[in-house]
């Protein structure tokens, strides 16, 4: 079965994260500060908020960028690691966006985020379900597929043997008739 939404969408969320990393770095010239020139008043200071958001959407374009890899290369019964990676990139790209939006509102002064920003936040919530619920229908899809002819006849043998075993528990003896184990008259 094939992982479509999980491909595309890494895709996406690689492209954006990676897209808005670079286009942070031009803007905010810190790719000057890293070859070697300083802004003019030489406050290499002014330049670690927009470092710190470059180097935040590089990390999360690097996590979705991995978890596409992973879910190209799984297969079989280990079906759980592109979930687990899935949720740390969303994970961390919704710290970078709810970082992004604290700081957007604390330079507007309004103190409060503007409703805009909420989209990604869904959108990346959105991507997230996405992915689990195609993750968990792969699941289920396999455990139908291993339920075949030898699983069904080992499960109707435990279940035998299960009955089995309840049936002599639940049926009374007859005490009367066995004599104890240490009675020394049956010699």
């Amino acid at each position: 079965m094939s992982r479509t939404f999980t491909i595309l969408l890494s895709i996406y969320w690689t492209a954006s994260f990676a897209f808005t990393a670079w286009v942070t770095a031009l803007a905010d010239g810190a790719l000057n500060a890293g070859i070697g020139m300083t802004s003019p008043g030489g406050a290499v200071w002014s330049l670690a908020g927009p470092l710190a958001f470059i180097l935040a959407n590089t990390l999360v374009s690097v996590l979705f960028l991995w978890a596409l890899v992973v879910a190209m290369l799984e297969r079989g019964e280990a079906q759980g690691e592109t979930e687990q990676v899935a949720r740390l990139a969303c994970s961390a790209a919704l710290a970078v966006f709810l970082a992004k939006a604290l700081c957007d509102a604390a330079i507007q002064g309004s103190g409060a985020p503007v409703p805009a920003e909420s989209i990604p936040l869904l959108a990346i919530l959105a991507t997230y379900l996405a992915i689990r619920l195609e993750t968990r229908e792969m699941g289920t899809a396999g455990a139908v597929k291993l339920g075949q002819p030898q699983q069904m006849a080992r499960l109707n043998a435990l279940n035998a043997v299960h009955g089995t075993l309840l049936e002599r528990l639940a049926t009374p003896r007859d005490f009367a008739r066995i004599p104890p184990a240490n009675d020394d008259r049956i010699r």
